[in-house]
């Protein structure tokens, strides 16, 4: 992957660091963005939305009781307030670029992309929604036309960027949005979307980490396949499989002081590809773990057994970092993953603890050790309840040798 590009706005001593979106309705604006939001890892934040939920009404509910300039000075309001925040992807409304103020708002901290579409386009994605007040009196592919022609000049005069959206799907409208933007010299070495201009070599590597975990997922299932047949019984309850998303990536080179290039991704990070394997009892863990180290093609790199030694948050969880060989059509290559093998009641409480804590900043809350010695308490009542669970196992008799 390229260098990232340290360059900003020309005249702008300030980064931009957000993606606004704007645009005639029905060009895909909410759904551009919630492709960028899973595949960038941005936050999004749907102006219309959000209006709508303050204001406990629709849009079109707005504009009849309370009128278009009210609902304006409230997007007006909404956009300056996204904008004092990072890393999102804001999309507009088709009307805010009618303010030149709103114009000016949205360069201050975001790349602002214009995405276009046919009057016929249009129509066919929206022309028959009544929840769309300004079509009214202009529901057709003429009355559309009139509309775009009208605000053309506000929709260029905003665009850092414009992309044409008729006959494409999301990804390649992605894909051509993240292109042009990593060909511009205006990103910031912040914005999370500076992998963008290198999209299909990303792309091709996510590719090499998926097929990784394909291998370990297969090597998991047999030996579960074997003991279902032989022993009548599983040691496997299920198995997760995630990649990291680039803005995670992103996050996690910086931390740890590297650029984002390929080379920094495949030599100093080890769990882009994760593979989470749930299992019925403690023992079986090990059972597991011990297993995958027999394999002469699966070559361990660290293991971290956080449920003789839990963290000290009361996590617990058996962690392997390995490497295993994926075969192309031009040779293998080593891919790098971490397994983490845990039981059921393990699991639900990682999961329950990262949904509360995940952007919570609980550190920095009143109350953060009550809260703390809570987490840890349940840690310990799930640890017990392991125990009994292994100990009744025991006591019924072991259910295979190994």
């Amino acid at each position: 992957m390229s260098e990232m590009n340290t360059n900003k706005i020309p005249g702008d001593s300030r980064p931009r660091h957000n993606i606004v979106l704007i645009g005639f309705m029905g060009t895909g604006k909410s759904s551009v963005a919630q492709y960028l939001h899973d595949t960038c890892h941005m936050e999004v934040a749907d102006m219309d939305e959000i209006i709508a939920a303050r204001e406990n009404m629709s849009i079109p509910e707005i504009f009849s009781l309370k009128g278009e300039t009210y609902f304006r000075t409230l997007e007006t309001n909404l956009l300056r307030e996204l904008q004092q925040k990072n890393n999102l992807i804001i999309s507009c409304g088709g009307g805010a670029v009618l303010q030149e103020e709103n114009i000016k708002i949205m360069k201050q901290n975001s790349y602002v992309i214009l995405l276009t579409a046919q009057p016929d386009t249009i129509f066919e994605r929206v022309g028959r929604d009544e929840n769309r007040p300004v079509l009214n009196g202009r529901r057709s592919p003429e009355g559309i036309r009139e509309l775009l022609e009208e605000r053309r000049s506000y929709y260029e005069a905003a665009a850092d960027i414009t992309i044409e959206t008729d006959k494409k799907n999301l990804s390649q409208i992605a894909v051509e949005i993240v292109q042009k933007l990593g060909q511009s010299r205006w990103l910031d070495t912040i914005n999370p979307v500076i992998f963008i201009g290198n999209a299909k070599k990303f792309s091709d590597l996510m590719m090499t980490y998926r097929c990784a975990i394909r291998e370990i997922r297969t090597k998991l299932e047999v030996l579960d396949d074997e003991f279902s047949s032989k022993y009548n019984r599983n040691p496997i309850s299920f198995i997760k499989t995630r990649i990291k998303k680039p803005m995670s990536i992103y996050q996690k080179l910086l931390h740890l002081g590297y650029e984002f290039t390929e080379e920094n991704i495949v030599g100093q990070l080890n769990d882009v590809a994760g593979v989470r394997v749930i299992c019925p009892f403690i023992d079986d863990i090990y059972t597991v773990a011990h297993l995958l180290t027999q394999q002469d093609d699966l070559k361990v790199i660290r293991i971290k057994d956080y449920i003789k030694t839990p963290k000290p948050n009361g996590y617990r969880s058996y962690h392997m970092i390995v490497e295993i060989p994926v075969f192309f059509s031009k040779g293998k290559t080593p891919v790098r993953a971490e397994i983490q093998i845990r039981t059921i009641g393990m699991d639900f409480w990682a999961s329950l603890e990262h949904q509360l804590r995940y952007k919570k900043n609980l550190d920095k809350i009143e109350g953060y050790e009550t809260i703390s010695d809570e987490l840890q308490k349940c840690s310990r009542n799930i640890t017990e309840t392991d125990n009994h669970m292994q100990a009744i196992k025991d006591m019924i008799g072991d259910f295979y040798d190994i």
